[in-house]
């Protein structure tokens, strides 16, 4: 199973979801590729500080992180395209429209559900914001892994 992980610049949310994703994966002795992209990267950059040491309280290092603009190889690849936002699924499906049928926002697939689509964006907040992020990231990282394993 090959699953991706989108936000805008791929140093905040989508890191924190891959890193959940993996933990929960490996801790479960089960196999996946879990990845992360951003739809407007630049350049190539480490997660924010705060991402950092937000995913260190959780045991997870993140440290080594750098942010990857999502392609339509990327997509193409993946079983499942789990956005940040609903920005980010408009976004994959304009330059890629025939992944129609895994593309989702986070919260959308873990809850199955049209409303309060999008994780927070704490970039550029206090790490008060970016740990409610996380839980609130999470919280559907669980969801979704226990929907895409039964």
């Amino acid at each position: 199973m090959n699953i991706l992980f989108v936000c805008t610049g791929n140093t905040c949310r989508s890191p924190m979801a891959e890193a959940f994703a993996k933990d929960i994966f490996v801790k479960n002795d089960m196999d996946a590729y879990i990845f992360s992209r951003g739809i407007n990267v630049n350049y190539s950059k480490p997660i924010t500080g705060e991402v950092a040491v937000t995913m260190l309280e959780y045991g997870l290092d993140t440290i080594t992180h750098r942010s990857i603009q999502v392609t339509k190889d990327d997509i193409k690849k993946s079983d499942i395209v789990l956005a940040m936002s609903i920005e980010h699924k408009r976004y994959i499906l304009s330059i890629f429209p025939e992944a129609n049928n895994k593309v989702y926002t986070l919260k959308e697939y873990a809850k199955n559900d049209k409303n309060d689509l999008d994780v927070v964006d704490p970039y550029g907040y206090g790490i008060s914001v970016y740990k409610e992020c996380a839980v609130e990231i999470k919280k559907y990282v669980e969801i979704v892994v226990d929907k895409l394993t039964k």
